[in-house]
């Protein structure tokens, strides 16, 4: 398959993401790769190959109080081409798992307040949705969505 839009060899491709663990725990990472890849936690190199594999890394302890910078970087020279970043830790993780969207974030920046109740006390009919279309410091602007 492809890589990219473009290319299925010769071919990289980068993750970044802020981390979050489900508990505070002793943690080890599983990265499976082929051709190679690389893998940071909190801008610290924990695993470097630039052959076809799996590797682990050393055990990390992690807080669930906190997001952790996670970066994959990924090249496929020719063939299969695949990249897996997994987890386990010492406590209800222990068999290793691939490591799901819900846990992955955009930024560390947190947003004050949320989940926020929002009332709605008259509108043009009943609420289907609300989109979020302005953003200024403080303030959140919404537009109704009619069903």
């Amino acid at each position: 398959g492809l890589v990219t839009p473009d290319a299925a060899d010769f071919a990289s491709a980068q993750f970044d993401a802020y981390l979050r663990v489900p508990e505070t725990a002793t943690y080890k990472f599983y990265l499976t790769a082929d051709d190679g890849a690389k893998f940071w936690l909190d801008d610290e190199l924990l695993l470097s190959q630039d052959a076809p594999g799996q590797w682990q890394t050393r055990p990390v302890m992690l807080s669930d109080a906190r997001l952790y910078h996670v970066q994959v970087m990924f090249f496929e020279r020719t063939g299969f081409a695949r990249c897996r970043l997994e987890w386990q830790n010492d406590q209800n993780y222990a068999t290793r798992q691939v490591i799901t969207s819900n846990w992955y974030y955009h930024t560390r920046q947190k947003l004050g307040g949320f989940p926020a109740e929002i009332t709605v006390t008259s509108g043009p009919g009943p609420v289907e949705a609300f989109y979020h279309f302005d953003f200024q410091y403080n303030v959140n602007r919404l537009a109704w969505v009619a069903p």
